[in-house]
Order: structure tokens, then sequence, then C-alpha cells
């Protein structure tokens, strides 16, 4: 059994729960208690860590990849960012700032809970085909033959 890894290795769908559940309270407390906003999530950047004691199958969610991440101050007013390019892994980012501009427009709070939305998207259609593939293999299948 793993004891670190991304999101999509946890195993479960209780345990993706239990991380996706413990990134989004990370996010939150970042943001109102030490004023940081992400604005870079993606599925890689929601990862897991087993607790010591392995046998009873717990995890915690960590919440990575902090480096595009801003300031926000005291009246949640979140500082610009210098980049003269859009900031996030295209397939999560919120509609809003997927805008052609010449300058992004600012990121905010609700990008990235959008964000999160997304990833939650992702898993549910995404990680299932992965779980489901992986049982057909391992019976001697293929998933053409569960195609249309």
């Amino acid at each position: 059994m793993k004891l670190y890894g991304k999101s999509w290795e946890v195993g479960s769908v209780e345990a993706f729960q239990d991380v996706f559940v413990d990134c989004l309270e990370c996010h939150y407390h970042a943001y109102t208690d030490a004023k940081v906003l992400h604005r870079d999530l993606s599925e890689n950047n929601l990862m897991f860590k087993r607790t010591d004691d392995t046998s009873d199958g717990k995890v915690k969610g960590i919440l990575n990849d902090w480096d595009m991440a801003s300031d926000v101050e005291a009246n949640d007013e979140i500082l610009p960012s210098t980049a003269t390019h859009r900031i996030g892994t295209i397939p999560f980012m919120a509609i809003d700032l997927l805008v052609v501009n010449k300058r992004p427009p600012p990121h905010l709070y609700r990008h990235d809970l959008e964000s999160f939305f997304y990833i939650l998207v992702w898993a549910a259609s995404g990680y299932m085909v992965i779980m489901i593939y992986k049982v057909l293999v391992m019976r001697g299948e293929t998933l053409i033959h569960y195609s249309f």
C-alpha cells in the first residue's frame, strides 16, 4: 500500500473523498488564516499521505505546489499578479480566467473553488475509467468489449 502519492493513486473512493475534503479545508484556511490564495489547482496538486498506522488505511490530503500563490490583503483584496500570462492548469481553470485578453483578469477565491469543482468532475469521470480498466486487465479482458 502506497504511503504517499497523487490523489488518484489513493486506492478507493472513500479515501479520495477524505483527501479532497482535506485539500479543500487546507485551501480555505490558507486563504482565511494565512491570507494566501493558491491560484494553480490541478489534479496533480492534490496529494495524500497515509497515517503512520497504515493498517487503518486513513489518509490525509496535502495541497502542494504553492509557487503561483498570491498574498491576500487584510481587507481580502488579492494582490495582483505581475504575470503577463494566464496562471493555472488549463483543464482546471475557471472559465473567467480563460478569456483572451492582453492581461488576464484578477484571480479570485471563487476561481479556485471552480477549479476544485473541475478536479472533482475529472476524478468522477476519469478515475472510474482507470479503475474499471485495471480490473478488466487483471481479468484478462479489455475495454473494447464494453464499448458501444
